[in-house]
């Protein structure tokens, strides 16, 4: 065994090899055989399909947050001013016209905006929190699961055990 001060005498690993493997072969076709054995991988692992599903559930747990946050307002509503919650209301309003349509702001985003931002409702934090974490861990589940596919860790992290654990925990009585 060397000292890690000390470099082999030998090259080793994937460069190594590839460099071996292709040291005849001209550049144009190292690129093509470099791409191909990328789309080759990304098919075969379906990592199209995990980074579609990491995409739809961070897109989902960002509305239940932003709801749970314009909830909390009504709490800290002494603490702001009633200036700051007109100002947002008017904001997040202009915002939704620009993806709605008048009728859908008046008929949909006012009237839910309106009851939210009233007073404290607890109900719309927690549930909204809920479903923004569950959304958003699932999400996170998926991005570790694509890279771990990517970095060839398919078989090494055991995925069953936080599962476990978790169902542990949230079937213990309080």
């Amino acid at each position: 065994m060397q000292p890690a001060s000390e470099t082999p005498a030998t090259p080793s690993g994937r460069l190594h090899r590839a460099r071996a493997l292709y040291r005849n072969v001209s550049k144009r076709r190292t690129a093509w055989l470099l791409l191909k054995d990328t789309v080759n991988s990304c098919i075969e692992y379906r990592i199209l399909g995990l980074a579609a599903e990491a995409a739809f559930f961070t897109l989902l747990s960002v509305p239940p947050l932003l709801l749970s946050m314009i909830g909390l307002l009504g709490y800290v509503d002494a603490w702001t001013g009633a200036d700051t919650i007109e100002s947002l209301q008017a904001n997040i309003l202009e915002a939704s016209r620009t993806v709605l349509s008048d009728q859908g702001v008046r008929e949909i985003a006012e009237p839910i905006l309106h009851d939210v931002m009233k007073g404290g409702r607890p109900d719309v934090i927690s549930i909204g929190f809920l479903f923004a974490l569950w959304s958003g861990s699932r999400a996170v589940n998926v991005f570790i699961d694509t890279i771990t596919v990517m970095y060839g860790l398919d078989g090494v992290r055991a995925s069953s055990r936080p599962v476990c654990w978790l169902s542990c925990c949230s079937s213990w009585p309080c």
